[in-house]
């Protein structure tokens, strides 16, 4: 039951924040009024009897366990789709570079 005051709601999904609000609760929580308790009634079912526990079964004799032997592998040669390397033609000298050429500019005037 929520008493007189202020609260903070703050709502996580996860770690995750998402979002958080405040709000007060005010004037007097009702008070509850008692309720009678009901009485246990008889009734007329009867309880069985425990029933007969069966003898327990024989327990079988352990089997032998064979002892382990070493597994020697030898690796298996895969084969793999490998392109045969291709020639790229890489020229011996750079290809020249054109001279900066003047620009006229004309000087400013007053």
């Amino acid at each position: 039951m929520w008493q007189q005051g202020e609260y903070e709601v703050q709502i996580f999904v996860g770690l995750s924040w998402k979002t958080s609000g405040r709000f007060t609760v005010e004037g007097q929580p009702p008070t509850a009024v008692p309720s009678l308790t009901p009485t246990p009634t008889r009734t007329s079912t009867s309880t069985l009897a425990p029933s007969l526990t069966l003898r327990p079964s024989d327990t079988r004799v352990p089997s032998q366990t064979p002892t382990p032997r070493a597994t020697y592998l030898s690796p298996t040669p895969t084969r793999a789709n490998t392109h045969a390397p291709t020639f790229t033609l890489t020229p011996i000298t750079p290809p020249a570079t054109h001279a900066p050429t003047f620009t006229a500019t004309r000087t400013p005037t007053q």
